[in-house]
């Protein structure tokens, strides 16, 4: 018995095309380009994995305030969108 996946139900956010037809990294601090891709396709579940590569360069991830402050943004969405987020995150070896 095989499973099938049905790729035309997933949708990967790479990130934001700049002028020059080079594509920005998608990083938490852009929330405006992850709450239009929620209002285009109305996901269930959105995973960010791994959380720390898009906390953004400005966020130390060993500081809980800097975190939990971009963190509140997703938690919005979450409310606003009616969808879950699942955060990976990597432990270092």
């Amino acid at each position: 018995m095989g499973l099938s996946l049905d790729l035309d139900r997933f949708f990967v956010l790479e990130g934001n095309q700049k002028k020059d037809g080079m594509i920005e990294p998608f990083t938490l601090r852009n929330r405006d380009v992850l709450e239009e891709a929620l209002r285009a396709y109305r996901p269930s579940l959105v995973v960010l994995d791994p959380i720390q590569g898009f906390l953004g360069g400005d966020v130390d991830f060993h500081r809980a305030n800097e975190v939990r402050a971009r963190l509140a943004g997703v938690i919005q969405l979450a409310e606003k969108y009616n969808c879950a987020f699942l955060l990976v995150r990597h432990l270092a070896k």
